[in-house]
């Protein structure tokens, strides 16, 4: 690995739609500050051999960019994005977006789902296995049986936003198997990117619609989706490149129920050779 300094500029959980108080432009001035403050500060304790921080070479958006998936609420979002491009040399490619669990249609995930039975659920594949139920239990102790086709499009409002924000040069897919993108700076930075959905199996119905939570709610990253990342022609001559995973959940719960991320997704990236994990979702800038 090369001892190039490499500076980016980690941010997630904007939130943008009608109930955030704090408004975009308030958001970018507070940001610049921030960032201004930051290289200050950091410049003043590092010796003049040192490299001195500038503007961030990529920025990571770690999910949760709008509050309820709404086409006016990405629409907020990419222009939050936009405003940051000045930031990156006017760069797309070096902005890497994830979704979170607020970027996904909770309606579209509700008729996913129809009432069930019980026979139905301990009759299925993959009984003991929550990340890859079919039929669901709820804590009402009602079964749910998931229409897969109708599932995935329940992102198809985060992969409209996704695609138009990188003008084709990048593309999400719907199938769960291919959720991840690649991002390969290895020529400019020495590093290269994979930005993961960890809401692969996050069922559980909010309440809105009137129907119960799912038990195993857990956040995850589907595991094809990490093996599609890594069988990108690139990873086959990394030239010692660091590998970084983006995801939205943590692995640990902080007030925030069970949906948290399973620590066994993280042994898979770390078999897979990802030394650095970024991710959002606690509100909680650590």
């Amino acid at each position: 690995m090369d001892n190039r300094l490499t500076r980016i500029l980690h941010i997630s959980d904007i939130h943008r739609g009608p109930d955030e108080p704090t408004s975009t432009a308030s958001l970018l001035g507070r940001l610049r500050t921030d960032i201004l403050r930051t290289y200050k500060e950091n410049n003043r304790e590092l010796s003049a051999d040192d490299p001195k921080p500038g503007a961030p070479d990529i920025i990571v958006v770690s999910g949760d960019l709008t509050q309820r998936a709404a086409p006016e609420e990405f629409s907020e979002a990419r222009q939050f994005l936009e405003s940051l491009l000045p930031f990156v040399e006017g760069d797309r490619g070096r902005i890497v977006i994830v979704p979170g669990n607020h970027d996904l249609d909770w309606g579209i995930a509700a008729e996913s789902f129809t009432q069930t039975s019980s026979d139905a659920f301990a009759n299925q594949k993959e009984y003991y296995s929550p990340y890859r139920q079919s039929v669901k239990r709820a804590q009402d102790g009602t079964f749910w049986a998931k229409n897969e086709a109708t599932y995935t499009e329940r992102f198809r409002p985060f992969k409209e936003f996704f695609d138009s924000f990188y003008g084709g040069r990048f593309k999400y897919f719907l199938e769960r198997g291919r959720t991840s993108t690649v991002y390969d700076y290895r020529e400019q930075f020495g590093i290269v990117i994979a930005g993961f959905n960890s809401c692969d199996e996050i069922d559980a119905h909010r309440g809105d619609d009137g129907k119960p939570h799912f038990l195993g709610n857990r956040a995850s990253i589907n595991s094809d989706a990490v093996y599609a990342a890594v069988e990108d022609p690139l990873f086959s001559d990394l030239r010692g490149a660091l590998l970084v995973a983006v995801f939205h959940h943590n692995i640990r719960s902080v007030d925030h129920g069970e949906d948290f991320l399973d620590p066994r997704h993280i042994q898979i990236l770390g078999q897979q050779g990802f030394e650095l994990c970024l991710h959002g979702h606690v509100h909680d800038p650590k």
